[in-house]
Order: structure tokens, then C-alpha cells, then sequence
């Protein structure tokens, strides 16, 4: 599910701006994938003819929902972009698996604040007790 949040400081987005950005994204995701969402969610009432939604969507539109989003199959989020560079993709994973290799395991904040109090420490001319 992509979701989108709100995220204004009034806390309020218009419906019509949900629309449009649904329907951006749907479009995008049509255009460099050739995959259409399994379904779309949004959080009020239509604002016009339901059907129209789905036609323009190109998928069911379930409406009043707890949130907005875009539900695609896992074959949709499988298929590589109609452009995709297979060499460009071999290289960005291999760059990703070194940077994920290189990455310390100290994962949790307490390992990081001891080891960087520990180097701190060790640097520092003050010595802690």
C-alpha cells in the first residue's frame, strides 16, 4: 500500500488535492511501469460520480476509507520500469551491499551513545570515572 500522509498545520488537505495527487501518482506508476493500481483508497466521499473515479483511475475506487493510498499486487511491485538499465542496477546493488557491509552492527541508540561516550572518553583530556 503506498499511503500518502497528512502532513499540513492545519491538518486538513482538500479532497481535491488528495484527488490530484492519487491520480499523479497512479498516472506515474502506469507510465514507467505499465502496471495499474489493484485498487485506490481514499479517506471522504466522492466528490463527483463514483465511476468516474475508476475510470480515470483504471481501477475500483473504495471511498471513506481510514486512509488514502494505492494498492498494487506484488507482481506490480516486481516489475521493473520500462526504462530500467540492468548494468545501472548491478552497480547500485553492489554499492548498496558494501555501504550495508561497512555499516557498524552497533544498531540500537544505547550501543551508539556507549560507543561514542567510549571514544569521547578516550579522546578527551578529562577522563570520566
Amino acid at each position: 500500500m503506498f499511503e500518502q500522509q497528512a502532513i499540513d498545520d492545519a491538518g486538513v488537505i482538500p479532497p481535491q488535492l488528495w484527488d490530484f495527487s492519487v491520480a499523479i501518482a497512479a498516472s506515474r506508476v502506469r507510465d514507467r511501469f505499465d502496471r495499474r493500481p489493484r485498487e485506490v483508497w481514499l479517506s471522504y466521499a466522492p466528490l463527483g460520480p463514483a465511476a468516474e473515479y475508476d475510470q480515470v483511475l483504471g481501477c475500483p475506487v473504495r471511498f471513506e476509507r481510514d486512509r488514502t493510498g494505492l494498492r498494487f499486487d506484488d507482481e506490480a511491485l516486481e516489475a521493473p520500469a520500462r526504462d530500467h538499465d540492468p548494468n545501472l542496477f548491478r552497480l547500485l546493488e553492489s554499492h548498496a551491499a558494501r555501504v550495508l557491509a561497512e555499516t557498524p552492527t552497533a544498531v540500537t541508540l544505547r550501543e551508539r551513545v556507549r560507543n561514542a561516550a567510549s571514544r569521547a572518553s578516550a579522546t578527551s583530556p578529562r577522563r570520566w570515572r
